[in-house]
C-alpha cells in the first residue's frame, strides 16, 4: 500500500501517523486519556495503545475516534496523511489546497446534516 499505510492480514490498516494524530486531537480538547475512554466506554490502555501505534485500527474504531472528536472519519484520515506528508499541511501547492478544500468540505457538509437533523426533529 501506500506510504504510511500498512495493511495488515486481518483486514485492518494501520496508518503510521494515526496515534500521533489522535493524541494531537485528544490534547486539543482538553481530554485525558481516561476522559476519551470514559466517553468511548473503552479501557484507557485501549486509547494509550492506539496513540503509540501499539495496535491497528478498524474502520470501526476510526468512526468512533472521529465521532469523539466531533469530526467525520475522513476528516481524521485526511490530517493523517497531512501528518505523514508535511509538505501537504499548507495551500501553498495543489495537493495542500486540494486537502484543504476536502477536509472543509467534509467538516461543513457534517455540519450541514446536523442541523438539518435537528430541524427534522424539531
Amino acid at each position: 500500500m501506500g506510504e504510511g499505510i500498512e495493511n495488515n492480514q486481518t483486514g485492518m490498516v494501520r496508518l503510521k501517523s494515526a496515534g500521533e494524530v489522535i493524541r494531537s486531537l485528544r490534547q486539543e480538547r482538553g481530554l485525558s486519556i481516561r476522559a476519551l475512554a470514559s466517553q468511548l466506554h473503552w479501557d484507557k490502555s485501549r486509547i494509550s495503545k492506539y496513540e503509540n501505534n501499539a495496535i491497528a485500527m478498524s474502520t470501526d474504531v476510526i468512526e468512533k475516534l472521529a465521532g469523539a472528536f466531533g469530526l467525520p472519519p475522513l476528516a481524521l484520515l485526511l490530517r493523517c496523511i497531512r501528518h505523514v506528508h508535511p509538505e501537504l499541511k499548507d495551500a501553498d501547492n495543489e495537493a495542500g489546497l486540494l486537502l484543504t478544500r476536502m477536509e472543509a468540505a467534509v467538516i461543513s457538509d457534517q455540519r450541514r446534516r446536523r442541523r438539518s437533523g435537528r430541524s427534522k426533529k424539531a
